[in-house]
């Protein structure tokens, strides 16, 4: 058997390659296999279902390959980014050049929100993001960018724009809703991050359910996040296990609400020498923090 493999590095060079080798072996009419230019430059091979000139095509992994009696030639796509689908009960492969390093992100997500059920909303927030990037220095961007979060990194860039500014001096209930927002991100930082219904369940080492219940009975503390559903302080566990004390002082603090209870754990508090409830915990010291938590009240609202 004769065997040609090929590495190309270039799109056109895939056609000329799988062209030229079926003229080759005496396959010049009637190609089973067409090739088509699709929007944003993929090079689309469109497979015949059944083919007259004894062809066999099989995709693989990164590999083409097809078969004419004892001929075959291997295509490697391993420069390039491939998916398959069928369309009009043909074989379709999608061949695609790969974005540059620097733009592999943006690609990733751009193909993640292109099946998005909101459009409106999603298509709103990246004229938002572009708007941004137009604006913003470099450097003010390179500093939004290296946020820990993707949240966290979108309010640096709006409290860096001169036109938020101005949105924000004409409407104070848009300054008031930023300086919550920079708030709760930097309470739950303070916390020490969070996990999810799962991931608590996991480091506790019980059901999601469980976790549910403990929340339920004030044994846990979460606070919502939308559609992402409660999100549980890190701080609350040591070792696996909840921090002792807890229970006891987040029955002291039941009568307000989560966001309440999570500002006064990562807030220094002057009945605790300056620490906070976090800390104090950690040092083994919940009576002191069941005392502090007496005379907490409306003081710490965000």
């Amino acid at each position: 058997m004769s065997d040609v493999s090929v590495t190309p590095s270039a799109l056109d060079q895939i056609q000329t390659s799988i062209t030229e080798w079926l003229g080759k072996v005496g396959v010049r009419t009637r190609l089973p296999v067409r090739f088509t230019r699709a929007s944003g430059g993929i090079l689309r091979l469109l497979v015949a279902p059944k083919s007259k000139a004894n062809l066999k095509l099989e995709m693989k992994e990164q590999q083409v390959r097809i078969r004419a009696s004892d001929r075959s030639l291997t295509v490697n796509l391993e420069n390039f980014l491939v998916t398959t689908a069928i369309l009009n009960e043909q074989l379709c492969i999608d061949i695609k050049t790969p974005p540059k390093p620097a733009h592999r992100s943006l690609d990733s997500a751009l193909r993640e929100v292109a099946g998005t059920k909101h459009p409106v909303f999603v298509s709103r927030m990246l004229r938002v993001v572009t708007d941004l990037t137009g604006e913003l220095t470099n450097t003010r961007i390179d500093e939004a960018s290296a946020a820990k979060t993707d949240f966290e990194a979108l309010l640096d860039a709006l409290s860096a724009s001169v036109e938020m500014a101005k949105y924000a001096s004409a409407n104070p209930l848009i300054a008031g809703k930023l300086r919550g927002l920079r708030r709760k991100q930097e309470i739950l930082e303070r916390a020490g991050g969070t996990f999810t219904s799962e991931e608590m369940a996991e480091a506790i080492g019980i059901s999601r359910q469980a976790v549910d219940k403990r929340r339920s009975a004030n044994q846990l503390l979460a606070v919502t996040q939308g559609k992402r559903g409660y999100a549980y302080p890190r701080f609350q566990l040591e070792d696996g296990k909840t921090l002792s004390g807890l229970e006891d002082v987040l029955e002291r603090l039941k009568t307000l609400d989560p966001w309440m209870q999570l500002i006064f754990f990562a807030t220094p508090n002057e009945h605790l020498e300056g620490m906070t409830p976090i800390e104090t915990l950690r040092q083994g010291k919940p009576e002191m923090v069941k005392e502090a938590a007496r005379g907490y009240g409306e003081q710490g609202a965000v």
